[in-house]
């Protein structure tokens, strides 16, 4: 009997475990690696993570609705990415002090796939059993802080973020070159006819150190670019990036930037193409000919 009793508050220290660790992974993601580290993981972790621990939050807090929650927010999640939410979140966006914003790409809907392990999670697990022991060992003020930190990181990962400056396309995208300066950038794009302008906007990750000397890292803006493609002129506008000091030379990180066709943003499949081929000419005829 102690065995079996054992056991079973085995599965209910690994939901608190995994609840934890998610919510963690999901925070430092959002507020962190994102802009440190901008790649297709970054790009997804968020989802994977969020995912796995809000149904176990949710379930901790309202135990009656295990069996249904896991699916419950599935399909809230399906329906967040889908382009049937925009009137809802413009809508919102109208209204409230604080926006929110989310990027329609399908192939986040991989991170459905944990929403399994949680499910099996949930139900494994006396969640009467362990919100008694939660509320036994911490005091009122102790829960309520930690629901509300929960509840921050879960919200905070869907808030529209002021100081991260506007596109259609999303680029998020580093290269990395030798042997010249963020200055050097600049007037490079200057000379070849850019109008280059700094924005007030400043990252987050503005407190990174490099060799020990803080640095902020403005954003800068290409207001036009114009280049051939299919035998006609095609233009580019508000082509948004940084400038990171690295190890021999800079990294230059192409945000985003925005398109003057008339074309279906909400159509995934176009956004999708249109999104490789303006980060190819990017990269192409911006940062290739740069320090030669």
């Amino acid at each position: 009997m102690v065995n079996v009793i054992s056991d079973a508050k085995k599965i209910d220290y690994l939901v608190l475990i995994v609840l934890i660790f998610s919510t963690v992974v999901l925070f430092l993601n959002d507020w962190v690696w994102k802009y440190e580290y901008s790649n297709w993981i970054t790009g997804k972790l968020s989802d994977f993570a969020g995912l796995l621990a809000l149904p176990i939050f949710l379930s901790i807090l309202f135990p009656p609705m295990k069996k249904k929650m896991a699916p419950i927010i599935g399909f809230g999640f399906i329906c967040w990415k889908h382009p049937i939410a925009d009137d809802l979140i413009n809508f919102w966006n109208s209204v409230s002090l604080f926006k929110v914003a989310r990027v329609i790409d399908f192939t986040d809907l991989w991170a459905l796939l944990v929403l399994i392990f949680a499910h099996f999670l949930i139900n494994k697990c006396d969640l009467n059993r362990l919100r008694e022991d939660l509320i036994r060992s911490t005091n009122l003020l102790i829960r309520t802080l930690t629901i509300l930190s929960f509840l921050f990181v879960f919200c905070a990962t869907s808030l529209q973020e002021p100081m991260y400056p506007k596109g259609d396309i999303l680029i998020e995208k580093s290269y990395h070159i030798e042997g010249i300066t963020e200055a050097e950038v600049i007037d490079h794009f200057r000379t070849i006819g850019l109008d280059v302008s700094r924005d007030s906007i400043v990252f987050y990750s503005d407190r990174v150190e490099y060799r020990n000397i803080k640095y902020k890292r403005p954003c800068y803006q290409i207001a036009q670019f114009v280049f051939s493609k299919h035998n006609r002129l095609d233009t580019l506008s508000d082509i948004n990036f940084d400038v990171r000091p690295a190890q021999g030379g800079v990294n230059i990180h192409v945000i985003n930037c925005s398109v003057q066709d008339d074309w279906d943003l909400q159509n995934w499949e176009t956004l999708k193409a249109r999104q490789e081929i303006y980060t190819k000419v990017i990269s192409e005829n911006l940062i290739k000919g740069i320090g030669h």
